[in-house]
């Protein structure tokens, strides 16, 4: 693969400026991950399923609908709000202007009642798409704040205070919605999601205001300028083929972790009968998991290298598919969580940190903008598969089985990639 012009490497050996903004970075990381667990997660879909819609038939294709749309408009958005981004003078405005919104329309949504389906439906549409986009800028950062040679542990590290981030929301919370959603309890519910946006506007503003602002030699650009330079940089990959291979590989294996993001807790209720209270708590001790784990294996990353770091999560994740499918008795359900905790997050830090070291670092937002078209088209194969093996076998274990053919897919394309990520690393 080439590595001149445009599309090259180039030096990576980070001004110290930029370096010492990794604190804020990470703290981003810290904000965001709040309105993850509450709002599309937990709190506002099951807000939105049972109190929103007065008719329970509609509920779930309502939520798909309000679900897909942000993820369908930000993928196709991503890379051209990306090629801008690389261009623009001070990269923290659009971050910060994407997260203000963000956090009012995630605090508006306290105001949503029971029935207004089209306004909650647009509040949540707005706050997600600027999530989503949001997060694919604060992603690009990663081969600016993180010295060379650390990407795995900075990537790791803060992907697993993400996890304390959600704890730490989670704890504020709870006693609004410990009482459900009865007439008594509904006012106390919808404050959660004030309280969502509140704390991630709290630390994540803050955290895009102490980013380094870096000393860029682009110029400013245009629309049509920034498109023209997106479809330059898909034209080039047809000679330099190292990042669309990778964004295939990634696209494979996100098939494969969102299906047990969208599936794991109905696979546990379904096939193991565990109930409601058993997942708050298995919940708890996935993230008491997580986070450890995370940081632990983006510190392993930097010291055996990425890729093979990658690959023992890969392992641990063929354990736990074969668990899932042949495990029987009461402490799987025990077994899969710790397993899932090893991993999740794990994995997630592991690949964006390869890819930082894989992209041109002048170029970083719009490449990071092809990750997230990637993955919000992944959100979508993988947990239709599991979903129609499912209903077709009436087994969500051969449904489970089935994951194994994204993963190894996935696993063979990246160690295709052995020698340029090796080769990237020594950059």
């Amino acid at each position: 693969m080439s590595r001149s012009g445009d599309n090259a490497i180039g030096p990576r050996r980070l001004a110290s400026n930029e370096a010492r903004g990794v604190g804020a970075w990470m703290l981003y990381d810290v904000a965001s991950s709040a309105y993850v667990l509450v709002i599309p997660a937990m709190g506002f879909s099951v807000y939105f399923r049972t109190y929103v819609v007065p008719d329970a038939a509609e509920a779930d294709m309502l939520w798909g609908v309000a679900v897909a749309l942000p993820l369908a408009l930000a993928g196709v958005l991503a890379p051209l709000l990306g090629a801008l981004f690389d261009h623009a003078r001070d990269r923290r405005l659009p971050l910060a202007w994407l997260t203000l919104t963000c956090c009012v329309a995630t605090a508006a949504l306290w105001s949503v009642e029971r029935g207004e389906v089209a306004r909650a439906m647009l509040l949540f549409g707005v706050a997600h798409l600027a999530y989503v986009l949001a997060f694919s800028l604060y992603e690009s950062w990663l081969p600016r704040v993180a010295p060379h040679g650390r990407e795995g542990l900075v990537s790791g590290t803060a992907w697993g205070l993400g996890f304390v981030g959600s704890i730490a929301c989670l704890a504020l919370i709870l006693p609004l919605m410990r009482g459900g959603l009865g007439e008594d309890n509904v006012a106390s519910y919808r404050l959660a999601f004030l309280v969502t946006g509140a704390f991630f506007m709290l630390l994540g503003m803050p955290a895009v205001l102490r980013l380094a602002r870096p000393e860029s030699p682009l110029a400013g650009m245009g629309v049509r300028a920034a498109y023209r330079n997106v479809v330059a940089t898909l034209v080039s990959w047809r000679s330099e083929t190292t990042v669309a291979r990778y964004l295939l590989a990634y696209y494979l294996l996100n098939d494969a972790i969102v299906t047990f993001v969208f599936f794991m807790a109905i696979f546990l209720k379904v096939t193991f009968g565990v109930t409601v209270e058993q997942l708050l708590w298995l919940t708890v001790l996935f993230h008491l998991v997580a986070i450890p784990a995370t940081m632990a294996f983006g510190w392993l990353g930097d010291r055996i290298g990425l890729l093979p770091a990658l690959n023992l999560t890969l392992a641990v994740w063929l354990g736990l598919i074969l668990l899932m499918a042949l495990g029987t008795g009461p402490h799987v359900p025990l077994a899969l969580v710790l397993l899932l905790g090893l991993v999740i997050g794990s994995s997630q830090a592991l690949l964006r940190a390869i890819y930082s070291r894989l992209i041109p670092p002048q170029h970083a937002a719009q490449y990071f903008g092809f990750q997230t078209l990637a993955g919000r088209l992944s959100a979508i194969l993988g947990p239709l598969l599991f979903g129609v093996v499912s209903s077709a076998t009436g087994n969500q274990r051969l449904a489970v089985l089935s994951l194994l053919v994204f993963m190894g897919l996935g696993a063979w394309l990246l160690g295709g990639l052995r020698a340029e990520i090796a080769a990237a690393s020594r950059r």
